[in-house]
């Protein structure tokens, strides 16, 4: 079992690039999102996982531009228990990130701060609960760069998103999203 162990951890040291790439230019990417409200806001929703697609320009090292497009499914919770399959789209995000190595490693963390328009889809019922708004967010997170042009990370991102529902209603949704990402870079 030693001997595996040795030999798994020198096959992985070997596989890990040895040198570091320069990291301007233009990346897309599939996302993994899981979200969370922290608030119970009308409506009242569950944890839930989604995903969508990640476009990234990064003019430096330091500094990059993404838009994602990103779902997350809920069902309700509390008043609004029933009140199944409600989609949140983030339909375009934008985030500046600032890198905060100045030279560039295989690990690479990062802080976000952005803008989006929202949607809320009708659930199961029809109660508007649905809306549209604009949110903005802030987050940190990391990438790890497993070969020159293919890197994963992680981010964790927290949401403050305003929508305008039905009859003249408005919400406000405090969002906590965890999102791992895998990037092709050009």
């Amino acid at each position: 079992m030693k001997k595996l162990s040795l030999t798994l951890f020198a096959l992985t040291c070997l596989m890990l690039p040895t040198q570091s790439w320069a990291r301007e230019g233009s990346s897309v990417g599939l996302l993994g999102v899981g979200d969370f409200f922290l608030t119970d806001a009308n409506p009242q929703l569950k944890i839930g996982p989604g995903g969508g697609i990640a476009i990234d320009f990064r003019f430096n090292q330091r500094w990059a531009l993404e838009s994602d497009f990103y779902f997350s499914i809920h069902d309700g919770k509390g008043a609004n228990a029933g009140d199944n399959s409600q989609y949140l789209l983030g339909v375009p995000n934008v985030n500046l990130k600032f890198y905060f190595m100045s030279e560039e490693a295989n690990i690479e963390p990062y802080a976000l701060a952005g803008i989006g328009l929202y949607f809320l889809t009708e659930g199961s019922r029809s109660d508007n609960t649905g809306g549209v708004g604009m949110g903005a967010q802030i987050g940190l997170g990391v990438d790890f760069y497993v070969a020159e042009r293919l890197s994963v990370g992680l981010s964790a991102q927290f949401r403050s998103i305003g929508l305008i529902q039905g009859n003249s209603n408005s919400s406000a949704l405090m969002d906590f999203g965890m999102t791992g990402n895998v990037m092709y870079h050009f």
